[in-house]
């Protein structure tokens, strides 16, 4: 049900698919459907859980890397998830676009979405700039702006088919992490 949700939802949009359709996607009748989901909506949720999941799951892997830097882990994180993005549009299409405005339970699970991102914005600052602690990091906004500032990023760069190129999109995006990186802990070596 999870792949077809993925097929149907991501090249159909969520509006336009039934659950008839799933149901035939996934070569399974209508009865196992709701014998695993009460509604279309709950299905757009566990698709969009697993995306998100996936690739929390993958840039810890990099983040946990004893050979891998942690600016390097931060570059080959952004470039797999901008990668993820362009190599199977179905998932930016969900991920971006249409877990926007379905409900209040839809919006709940995307915004839960961008605290995990915001968590891995943190662990980048935590490790690349050590000079910044950690109760600095939890009480800022600046992980949860940088998490929308990378979401919406990824929408234009969606939208204008995948330009600039891959590495331009991912240099600029370094850059602007490691400016507000040095900006923290800037500040918080003038505030001991």
């Amino acid at each position: 049900m999870i792949n077809a949700g993925l097929e149907a939802f991501g090249t159909s949009g969520y509006a336009k698919t039934n659950i008839k359709t799933i149901c035939y996607l996934a070569g399974l009748t209508q009865r196992y459907f709701y014998e695993s989901f009460d509604q279309k909506e709950a299905l757009l949720s566990a698709v969009h859980r697993g995306l998100t999941d996936e690739l929390e799951r993958a840039a810890i892997a990099l983040y946990e890397d004893p050979k891998c830097l942690p600016l390097e882990a931060l570059s080959r994180t952004l470039k797999m998830f901008f990668q993820h993005l362009q190599q199977d549009p179905r998932r930016a299409r969900i991920q971006l676009f249409e877990v926007r405005g379905v409900s209040p339970k839809v919006d709940r699970e995307n915004l839960a979405a961008m605290h995990t991102l915001a968590g891995m914005v943190k662990l980048f600052f935590s490790r690349v700039f050590p000079g910044i602690h950690q109760e600095a990091l939890d009480s800022s906004i600046v992980p949860a702006g940088l998490a929308g500032s990378l979401m919406q990023v990824s929408t234009e760069w969606v939208l204008n088919g995948f330009s600039p190129p891959l590495d331009d999109i991912i240099a600029q995006c370094l850059d602007l992490f490691i400016a507000v990186g040095k900006h923290l802990e800037g500040n918080a070596s003038t505030r001991k």
